[in-house]
């Protein structure tokens, strides 16, 4: 049941972003992250990192935004490449 999960807390991250709740939306893909981390594949983790990144980025957080880009970036190079 974790996909399924994932899905669901990320479907609600999505909702809340759409209503420009960025940290409500980002609490909610941090939730899923931490399930695509522990539980899916480096396919799930890698779209997390990049929803994670965006809401940081809306609210001026470029720190934490920075965090997270270059390692979305790092795993779509190397998922591709397998």
């Amino acid at each position: 049941m974790y996909r399924q999960q994932f899905l669901a807390l990320n479907t609600i991250g999505a909702n809340n972003y759409s209503m420009l709740d960025y940290w409500e939306a980002l609490d909610y893909y941090l939730k899923a992250y931490s399930i695509a981390l522990k539980h899916l594949d480096e396919n799930e983790e890698m779209t997390f990192l990049n929803n994670i990144a965006i809401p940081y980025s809306k609210e001026s957080d470029l720190l934490k935004a920075e965090k997270y880009f270059p390692k979305h970036i790092y795993l779509q190079k190397n998922i591709k490449k397998m």
